[in-house]
């Protein structure tokens, strides 16, 4: 009877034990590459014991220890032995030992998008020679996530496409060619390890690769849809990037955005939100072992079809780099691109919105990685972009400087720049129908200069410039402006500003207007006229605008103008102002949404000492009416023009 007891209850506690489970996460497997640094990297699994010890161990050395949770998770960080050569992992608890075999320590990346980053290697032109080349690349390692769409937020992969393998004939040739090459010319640079992580789905908007939090971000609702569809708002977030967030990565690159382009706005916000998303996640649940701010690249959109002008395309590209044109900028601070527009392939067999020359897309995605993402000091990698503009109304130009004039241009065409024709009641904006062709007419080694007769200036005035603003806006490597020492394409930009021309304006005066006057602010101590006065303020008026690009106003007032103003009125305490009705027309004209002023804005001087607002023109008198919804009034003792519809008064004008 014992011996029954006692045999019954062995074979009870053997099916218990053989019944508890104990493993790593599936995205842990042999051949892959774990990220190295000094704060390790996290691994992580499962385990049905509740509470159990978990131990791991690096070629048998000890490397770090951690409980199961109440969830059956453990997680704990293993750190890189330093011997440089193929690692073996343990993990042991009461369960048993688990090992992971060939394991590398070098960087990971993440690489994420739609269909362009998801086009395949033996899609490449010259994809037989790639595969032929992956035997020279071993210490790269793959792993591609598969398809999955969820509408709650997964804690593990429930798809893998292809687990951890080294590149070969049976791993590359279905892999991310962008992924793949970037992994390539960048471990020709950095010669350490490198593990490419692919998880992409072609035709899928960005609403679906965020997560509820970073889409509440930007004024969406974050809510769930009851739909699992790839484009459904964060279902892609939910079934490929949330498993992910507990392993350690270097950084990511991104590949996205085609399905986008009829809301370049709403991407302006929800791309860089995501990017903040996708930081502040991946460090929380990595153990902190992955860079809160980890670096982020992207590719701007390729061209498309020849024929089609002004699509979403160009505004996407802008959105991309939330209205800078450049990156990184304060938005976007550790995040680098590369341009892509100049590299159209219109006869591609899988369409010409996935060209297959993905080679030079990789190349400028590491070069700018060197710089942003590893620190290379030293390395160029970023097009011309322009610092300046100076029209001149009459050769009817306008020259536009490159880089503050240090980087010298590579020009290949004349054309591909744009004009806008505007007048003071209206403001240029992305798809009006003013914007006209303005060719290049000459270009020196920093500065080009575009012709801009077709703007009446008797009846306009240039209301904006841009650059490359077209779906495709030049053929193969054919746009006009590149850096002449790096090859790499000027990225497009479009600026939305009054370029008024100045000097057809006669300045008048009302004999009441005195130099004495001048006198109180630093001028005309040598007794000069005040006409001459007036043409020396707006020879340097001549080259004032004001720039948009939406993010800090405060910083759109020319320097030359700040310092001209310095030296009229150099005691700041005064306001040096006209003390009868008299006025020089200052331009200082801002555009939405830099709020509230629209127009040029006048003083007519202080209210204390006679100062009245003018009942109309009085050109004599160098009077003018408001503009628009700007009407004259009162704001803090000055007579001059305010917008109507604020609840403040604005007097913007420098006071003379």
């Amino acid at each position: 009877m014992w011996k029954y007891i006692v045999t019954n209850s062995l074979i009870l506690m053997l099916h218990a034990i053989r019944a508890n489970s104990f493993s790593f996460s599936p995205y842990y497997a042999n051949h892959m590459v774990l990220q190295r640094g000094a704060k390790g990297a996290s691994i992580w699994g499962h385990s049905t014991v509740h509470g159990d010890k978990v131990q791991l161990y690096a070629n048998n050395i000890f490397s770090g220890s951690t409980t199961v949770d109440s969830n059956g998770i453990w997680q704990s960080k293993v750190v890189d032995p330093g011997s440089n050569k193929a690692t073996v992992i343990t993990a042991s608890s009461s369960v048993g030992n688990i090992t992971l075999n060939d394991v590398l320590f070098g960087d990971v990346w993440l690489c994420s998008g739609q269909s362009n980053m998801e086009f395949r290697v033996n899609g490449l032109a010259n994809s037989s020679e790639e595969i032929s080349d992956a035997s020279n690349y071993q210490n790269i390692r793959l792993f591609h996530v598969g398809h999955h769409t969820t509408l709650t937020a997964d804690g593990d992969l429930n798809s893998i496409a292809k687990p951890w393998a080294k590149p070969n004939l049976a791993s590359l040739p279905s892999f991310s060619a962008v992924c793949w090459l970037y992994g390539k010319y960048l471990s020709s640079h950095i010669n350490r390890p490198i593990g490419l992580v692919e998880s992409n789905w072609g035709g899928t908007r960005i609403e679906a690769w965020s997560s509820p939090d970073a889409l509440k971000a930007c004024a969406s609702t974050g809510r769930k849809r009851r739909s699992v569809n790839p484009n459904a708002e964060s279902v892609l977030w939910n079934g490929m990037i949330n498993p992910l967030l507990r392993n350690t990565i270097y950084g990511a690159i991104w590949y996205q955005g085609e399905s986008n382009a009829g809301n370049s706005d709403g991407y302006k916000c929800m791309f860089p939100a995501m990017i903040d998303d996708w930081r502040s996640k991946f460090y929380a649940n990595s153990l902190h072992t992955t860079d809160p701010k980890f670096p982020f690249g992207f590719v701007q959109l390729a061209a498309w079809r020849p024929s089609a002008a002004n699509s979403g395309f160009p505004d996407l590209r802008w959105s991309q780099t939330a209205n800078n044109g450049q990156v990184p900028n304060a938005r976007q601070q550790n995040v680098f691109m590369a341009v892509s527009m100049d590299l159209p392939d219109f006869n591609s067999p899988f369409g010409s919105i996935h060209p297959r020359l993905k080679h030079d897309i990789a190349a400028r995605l590491v070069l700018s990685a060197l710089a942003v993402a590893y620190k290379e000091t030293g390395v160029s990698f970023q097009g011309p972009y322009p610092t300046k503009f100076t029209p001149y109304h009459n050769t009817n130009t306008i020259i536009i400087e490159y880089d503050h004039g240090t980087s010298p241009l590579d020009i290949r065409s004349s054309d591909n720049f744009e004009i806008c024709c505007t007048t003071m009641n209206h403001v240029c904006v992305k798809h009006d129908k003013g914007w006209m062709s303005a060719p290049m007419k000459s270009h020196d080694t920093s500065s080009v200069t575009i012709n801009t007769s077709g703007c009446q200036l008797g009846q306009h005035s240039i209301g904006g410039v841009r650059y490359a603003w077209k779906e495709s806006p030049c053929p193969f490597k054919q746009c006009a402006v590149y850096g002449a020492g790096n090859g790499l394409p000027g990225p497009p930009f479009t600026y939305s500003a009054h370029l008024q021309y100045f000097s057809p304006f006669t300045l008048r005066r009302s004999d009441l207007c005195q130099k004495e006057t001048l006198r109180k602010c630093g001028i005309g101590k040598q007794r000069r006229g005040f006409g001459k006065v007036a043409s020396d303020f707006f020879s340097i008026l001549a080259v004032f605008f004001v720039i948009y690009d939406g993010i800090n106003c405060s910083n759109y007032r020319n320097p030359e103008i700040l310092r001209l103003q310095q030296n009229m009125c150099k005691d700041t305490s005064k306001h040096c102002i006209f003390e009868q009705v008299c006025e020089i027309r200052v331009a200082q004209c801002l555009i939405p949404p830099c709020h509230d002023i629209t127009y040029c804005v006048h003083t007519w001087g202080s209210s204390s000492k006679g100062g009245v607002c003018p009942t109309a023109d009085d050109s004599s008198a160098g009077t003018v009416q408001c503009f628009g919804d700007f009407g004259c009034g009162i704001s803090n003792n000055d007579v001059c023009c305010h917008n109507r519809n604020m609840n403040t008064s604005y007097c913007h004008t420098p006071k003379i």
